[in-house]
């Protein structure tokens, strides 16, 4: 639990921001088995994380909101949808705003699966 560059086992619930810089060292590290529900921001990100088995529910802004540079990958992450248009309205990455460029460093998977 907590911080360290290590986050396991965490429901973060109604926040402004769920997980945004400054928590951690703004170095991510790991996020595990976390679940993010009714946030106006779940996770803003400045640098990529290793995420495992994460729930990013109900978000009211973005459930990702990530201005990093390296490859951000979002395949172990449950978003209560396997409609790609809804998932892809809740990311936001450097690239947004730019005409003919979207969601270029983020990827996803198989949609099937349920969360935690």
């Amino acid at each position: 639990n907590g911080c360290g560059n290590f986050m396991t086992d965490c429901l973060l619930v109604n926040n402004t921001i769920g997980l945004g810089p400054g928590c951690c060292g703004n170095s991510m590290g790991v996020v595990k088995e976390t679940s993010f529900i009714n946030n106006s921001v779940a996770m803003k990100v400045t640098t990529a994380a290793d995420l495992e088995k994460v729930n990013l529910l109900a978000s009211g802004e973005y459930s990702v909101h990530y201005t990093g540079s390296d490859s951000l990958t979002l395949d172990q992450v449950y978003w209560g949808t396997t409609d790609m248009g809804a998932i892809t309205n809740t990311i936001y990455d450097a690239y947004d705003g730019v005409a003919g460029v979207s969601h270029r460093y983020w990827r996803l998977k198989d949609m099937t699966t349920s969360g935690n």
